[in-house]
């Protein structure tokens, strides 16, 4: 019988190459869609979404995350939990609903009222799908799982480009977002062979509920974090700097996205396997923690230094006003991607209200720290961004420390020499030589030259290739059979 960790590598083989395609998918949209359409137009949607988004967080409630952490889960209580999920997507769509002329109000954007109604729909979509996607993840089924999330980018993307060339402007967008829930939604059903039954009273989801309770405040308050600077930005400086914005934010997420999926959708199963094995359980978390230092780093380095050449190739001339908003975002991206497996040690050992009471410190000083930049427009605001993820690092893992036997010292150890010796050096170097070329095709090829050099410099640092060897040794069964 395979062991955990192999389990866990194949998993992320399966899933990285899902989230490998994905990228592929949503590079060609956000290229397509960015040339077809305009800063404003796309501000108008993220105005939207970014309020009314966090329906999304209350009809999952944490109750999907309280399904694949149960030790047992009953037929009973996984019907009651769908029936749950699906009446709060409900109650989601018709709040979401209620509130677009409030919107509209707060933009000063007619149009935002009647973006919110079609968009609400999908808050209902989602809570049908909630349950059969907690199953295919609880069972480890990362293959289905690949499948659906590949299928699904794939279509909501053909049928938002092919709005976008037809002339729908932002609906176009919001056609792509519904295609994309509804997708899911299908295929979950079709791979689950789960079709549930009528709810029973005598069945009890008082524990899920406690456990997700915690859950969806914390949530909250990484929702509010993640998007109180479209809100911002949307109430004072309008849809042209929210554009800009936030396709600065996209092109962060796409690699987030793709190196997180693998790694939370990996490292909460396995972590909820070993949550009572506390030296195989630290010894995952520090394993974890050290590939996200080396490839994140690695990754949000690159794109920090080469973001000049990255916007002016991928969206074009008119948005390069979004090139140092991407490369101060970036920054910050490598420090978010340290903490990711800390949420998952505090979701696994089933210490969500912990998890919220850290939250509950740290959010609101974040909070400041990006509204701060709000004077200075988007670069202000994304500086605000980099500032509040070193600080919300540094102290997580001290609370971490404190939850679990993790030395403290070494992993801090582990991470500012990622940081200083590969991050930050590679970033620096790439963007020093393309400030001496105007081309950006060649501001690409020689900046990543650049990252190489230094690459190949550092694997003569002794701490750095043992760092390195132990990433690869945790790595290597994802790729090597």
């Amino acid at each position: 019988m395979a062991s955990l960790g192999a389990v866990a590598a194949r998993g992320a083989r399966v899933v990285m190459s899902a989230q490998m395609a994905r990228l592929a998918i949503q590079l060609g949209s956000l290229v397509v869609m960015s040339r077809l359409l305009t800063p404003q137009q796309v501000g108008l949607v993220a105005m939207v979404t970014a309020v009314i988004n966090v329906a999304d967080l209350i009809r999952d409630f944490g109750l999907s995350s309280g399904a694949i952490q149960a030790k047992t889960l009953s037929r009973g209580e996984r019907d009651n939990l769908f029936w749950v999920n699906l009446s709060l997507g409900l109650a989601c769509t018709l709040v979401a609903a209620a509130i677009a002329p409030l919107l509209a109000l707060l933009y000063s954007e007619p149009k935002v009222t009647l973006v919110t109604w079609v968009l609400s729909v999908s808050f209902l979509i989602s809570g049908a799908t909630t349950q059969y996607r907690a199953g295919l993840t609880r069972a480890m089924r990362f293959r289905q799982i690949a499948a659906i999330d590949v299928g699904s980018q794939i279509v909501a993307t053909a049928t938002g480009i092919t709005m976008a060339l037809n002339g729908f402007g932002y609906w176009a967008i919001v056609a792509q977002q519904l295609t994309m829930v509804s997708c899911a939604l299908i295929g979950n059903v079709a791979l689950s062979a789960w079709v549930p039954r009528l709810p029973r009273r005598d069945v009890e989801t008082k524990k899920f509920f406690r456990f997700g309770g915690p859950i969806l405040g914390t949530n909250l308050l990484g929702y509010a974090l993640n998007n109180i600077d479209n809100i911002g930005l949307g109430a004072v400086a309008g849809p042209a700097s929210v554009g800009l914005y936030s396709r600065a934010y996209q092109l962060l997420m796409v690699p987030l996205g793709v190196l997180n999926g693998p790694m939370s959708g990996v490292a909460f199963p396995v972590l909820a396997k070993v949550q009572d094995d506390e030296e195989r359980f630290v010894r995952f978390v520090r394993r974890f923690h050290l590939i996200s230092a080396y490839l994140f780093g690695l990754g949000f380095g690159v794109m920090a230094g080469l973001a000049l050449p990255i916007v002016d190739i991928l969206l074009g001339d008119k948005w390069n006003a979004a090139a140092p908003i991407v490369a101060v975002l970036a920054l910050g991206g490598i420090f978010k991607a340290l903490t990711m497996v800390f949420y998952q040690v505090y979701v696994a050992r089933g210490a969500t209200g912990e998890l919220f009471k850290l939250y509950l410190r740290t959010r609101p000083i974040m909070l400041l720290l990006i509204l701060a930049g709000l004077p200075w427009g988007p670069l202000g605001v994304a500086w605000g961004h980099l500032v509040a993820a070193i600080w919300f690092w540094a102290y997580s893992l001290r609370r971490v420390a404190k939850l679990t036997a993790l030395p403290i010292g070494e992993v801090t150890s582990e991470s500012v020499r990622a940081v200083l010796l590969l991050s930050l050096p590679v970033a620096l170097s790439a963007h020093f030589v393309t400030t001496l070329i105007t081309n950006p095709w060649l501001q690409l090829l020689a900046g990543s030259g650049a990252v190489v050099a230094w690459c190949l410099v550092v694997l003569f640092i002794r701490p750095i290739r043992h760092d390195l060897q132990d990433v690869w040794s945790a790595v290597k069964p994802a790729f090597v059979r």
